[in-house]
């Protein structure tokens, strides 16, 4: 779908971000974990999120929140995103770093 339709009207559009290989896989690991479904049309955020996505805005908005973990997960999980992000954000910042610039999206 083109994003001007016949009558000038913008549509959908698409943009491209350059990420960092690890960032990228944390993200899809994140998808497998639940984040977000996805369907044709359909893609949500994962209900159970919600309360957290809402902290999220907050706190980038000027508040301040408070989080409770009422149910511990698999800590073997916690630990592999823990790390994922870890990683990832260091490749970003290496790779920044090389080239001199901003080139790479942080999550």
């Amino acid at each position: 779908m083109a994003a001007y339709s016949n009558t000038g009207v913008m549509g959908p559009r698409v943009v491209g971000h350059v990420l960092a290989y690890k960032l990228n896989e944390m993200m899809y690991r994140l998808n497998e974990l639940g984040l977000s479904f996805d369907g044709a049309g359909t893609a949500t955020i994962n209900p159970e999120l919600g309360p957290v996505v809402d902290a999220l805005f907050h706190v980038l908005a000027g508040g301040e929140v408070e989080v409770t973990v009422k149910h511990r997960g698999n800590p073997d999980i916690v630990r592999e995103l823990e790390q994922r992000l870890a990683d990832g954000l260091a490749e970003a910042n290496e790779i920044n770093t090389n080239v001199g610039f901003y080139m790479t999206a942080a999550v």
